[in-house]
């Protein structure tokens, strides 16, 4: 038992409130999602003729705004609001009402999304969406079980603040829109790649384990063997999958650039610059879903 649990660290029962958020979180977002489907998308412009596809990506991708801004302002209000985690000793074991009510919200979200992305698969999102759903569900599960890890898995949603960049973009390239606003276009893209490049590459890549293992290694080293190899695994799959994404953004960007510098040659630099950015629309944007996806909508 000493691979699963130990003295220190040990499965717990959550508190009822947790159970309820998530649950709670779940239902909203389903019902958010049919509200857009019903009554905001039918208002959007109309990209595909399949009315029905359409209306379901365009709520997909509103739900999944909606809930990056609540699940940032969680984050923010907890790193700048939550005096205790400024003392880093209490990055993995300190807790507080907000930090487990954000992961709960966080949580009934992605169970929501995943299951919409199973059933219209790959319409909503191919293989790098499940992945991410599942590390994500897999580590704040255990976060919620173990007890421990809270503020690490809030400032993980942090990552959130370069969804709205990302889904702008998607939108415009799917309705054309890119060619008629091509200056809010490519300062969009611009502010994507840079929020995406300090949210989820930084902050994944060199933030969060900098906060584990500077100060934290007493903590880390307490815990359960299973949940140390389980927290890196994690880590390296949620990393791998954000530089493949910034991989993607990136080349989109110099596709982009490539166009505008050419676009005093006529309308064929237009045209190249539209073909470039729409082609690394879907990969692009569904990486962001997830909290962070590939064809879809970021953590």
């Amino acid at each position: 038992m000493v691979w699963f649990s130990n003295d220190y660290n040990h499965v717990r029962t959550p508190e009822a409130y947790v159970f309820f958020t998530l649950i709670g979180s779940t239902v909203i977002h389903r019902l958010l999602y049919e509200l857009c489907y019903r009554y905001i998308a039918p208002l959007l412009p109309k990209q595909k003729e399949d009315k029905k596809d359409w209306f379901m990506l365009l709520s997909s991708y509103l739900v999944s705004t909606a809930h990056a801004f609540l699940s940032l302002a969680l984050a923010v209000f907890v790193c700048i609001g939550e005096t205790q985690f400024s003392d880093h000793s209490q990055s993995l074991i300190g807790k507080s009402f907000v930090t487990t009510v954000s992961i709960a919200w966080s949580l009934g979200y992605y169970f929501y999304d995943i299951q919409m992305v199973a059933k219209e698969y790959p319409k909503l999102g191919e293989y790098p969406v499940l992945v991410h759903h599942i590390m994500y569900i897999l580590g704040a599960l255990a976060i919620v079980f173990y007890d421990h890890g809270y503020f690490i898995m809030v400032l993980f949603n942090l990552t959130e603040a370069s969804t709205p960049f990302v889904n702008v973009r998607w939108f415009l390239s799917e309705t054309g829109l890119d060619a008629k606003f091509s200056l809010v276009y490519a300062v969009n893209g611009i502010l994507m790649w840079l929020m995406f490049g300090v949210c989820r590459i930084y902050m994944c890549v060199w933030v969060f384990p900098a906060y584990l293992w500077i100060g934290q290694w007493l903590h880390l080293s307490r815990f359960p063997r299973f949940m140390i190899c389980y927290a890196l695994l994690l880590y390296a799959g949620i990393s791998a999958l954000n530089l493949f994404w910034y991989y993607k953004i990136t080349m989109g960007l110099v596709k982009v650039v490539k166009g505008l510098l050419n676009k005093s040659g006529g309308s064929s630099g237009s045209a190249s610059t539209s073909s470039g950015s729409s082609g690394n629309s879907s990969s692009i944007s569904s990486g962001s879903r997830a909290a962070v996806g590939n064809s879809k909508k970021e953590q």
